[in-house]
């Protein structure tokens, strides 16, 4: 019977082994944002849903970047809730742009402009793309 016991010994240390491995390759797929194609990047921005704000964009240089998608997810079931809006954007050609995203309010007094904020996009030689704000201002 003793010699039984170390084989089970190391088949259960495997299985420790096994299931520490398994747990933090889970945590950090669960901690890593979602995994873009080489060359893309997102803008994530908070808006309020069924209310006439929106978040309207321009890209300086559109020969260096563009945009390629549009995801909302509400974070607030209420009416008038917190909705993320967020933009994907390509790489191009190498060269660096701004991405300026107007907060706008098209009932009140018309088209007013609330808030701006303006990203740096820049894209090296092998296409990649990095966003980073540079900006962030309430309009008056």
């Amino acid at each position: 019977m003793k010699e039984g016991k170390p084989l089970w010994g190391i088949v259960g240390l495997a299985i420790v082994i096994v299931a520490v491995i398994v747990a933090v390759v889970v945590a950090i797929r669960h901690d890593r944002p979602s995994q873009l194609p080489q060359g893309e990047a997102e803008i994530t921005l908070e808006t309020n849903g069924g209310v006439p704000y929106e978040w309207v964009y321009k890209i300086e240089d559109d020969s260096i970047v563009s945009h390629v998608g549009l995801k909302t997810k509400a974070l607030d079931s209420n009416e008038g809730g917190v909705v993320e809006e967020t933009h994907t954007f390509r790489a191009l050609k190498e060269g660096e742009t701004n991405i300026v995203f107007d907060y706008k309010d098209f009932v009140d007094e018309g088209e007013m402009s609330l808030k701006e904020n303006i990203y740096r996009a820049k894209v090296d030689k092998n296409l990649n793309l990095t966003i980073e704000l540079i900006s962030s201002e309430p309009m008056n």
